[in-house]
């Protein structure tokens, strides 16, 4: 899939395409992402920047975004 197609009348940079085709490398890096994400939330709540709700709002919004990537890898993988 082709993240950009249709938007622009010139073709894509070779080099943005290379980088286009690195999504499923990403994808296996994406519980190492999460986590980071989830550990610099909890520094912020910890110096103050965030209150409680927020963190668990930020928190929940990563694992949902982990889940649907998973589901949409899993639904992709069974086809």
């Amino acid at each position: 899939m082709k993240m950009w197609s249709g938007r622009f009348r010139q073709p894509l940079d070779p080099d943005f395409e290379r980088w286009q085709r690195s999504f499923e490398f990403d994808r296996r890096l994406l519980h190492y992402e999460v986590a980071a994400s989830q550990a610099h939330a909890s520094a912020l709540k910890n110096a103050g920047i965030l209150t409680g709700d927020e963190l668990i709002s930020m928190l929940h919004g990563r694992l949902k975004i982990a889940e649907r990537a998973i589901s949409s890898h899993d639904s992709r993988a069974n086809s």
